[in-house]
């Protein structure tokens, strides 16, 4: 599902010399692998899907993410570099992506901008109750830290099934 963005992402790989895909922590590979996820991010795609595209764990896709906004590194021109490789996918159609972030913006701010199961309030995703049959109904939605987001649909948290209509 994701070799044709995986392949984009070789390419920056012989473009900046670094190795996204391994475990090298060299600073250099680190820098490159936090500006990929970023950029990511910036498409719309969420942790986990990043996750499996980078072949790397849901907690480090974040810390990478987190990286590049914590050290407020210089990335500007680094940062464009990887976005207009990784853009050339939406020009040729080949993969396209669609950014939810403003609609999910107004969702947080209904929400308030926490996990709505244990409060952590850094890093919050949407979780559809029922994905289907309600799609983005406010109603449907929760706002869900990465972890109780993960143990909701390996089962481990339950919750109440209440009526959407």
């Amino acid at each position: 599902m994701y070799k044709d963005l995986q392949e984009r992402i070789r390419l920056i790989e012989k473009a900046t010399g670094a190795i996204i895909f391994g475990q090298d922590r060299r600073a250099k590979n680190v820098r490159i692998r936090s500006l990929v996820v970023r950029a990511l991010r910036d498409f719309g795609l969420c942790y986990t899907e990043i996750g499996l595209i980078l072949k790397r764990n849901h907690a480090s896709v974040i810390h990478l993410y987190k990286k590049t906004i914590k050290e407020n590194i210089d990335i500007l021109a680094e940062h464009q570099q990887i976005i207009n490789i990784l853009k050339d996918i939406k020009e040729d159609n080949v993969y396209t992506y669609k950014s939810n972030s403003n609609k999910w913006d107004k969702i947080y701010k209904i929400k308030g901008y926490k996990c709505e199961i244990c409060g952590f309030d850094e890093i919050i995703e949407i979780h559809h109750k029922e994905k289907e049959k309600y799609g983005n109904d406010i109603k449907n939605l929760m706002c869900l830290c990465p972890n109780c987001h993960a143990k909701l649909h390996a089962g481990l948290i339950l919750i109440k099934k209440q009526s959407l209509s």
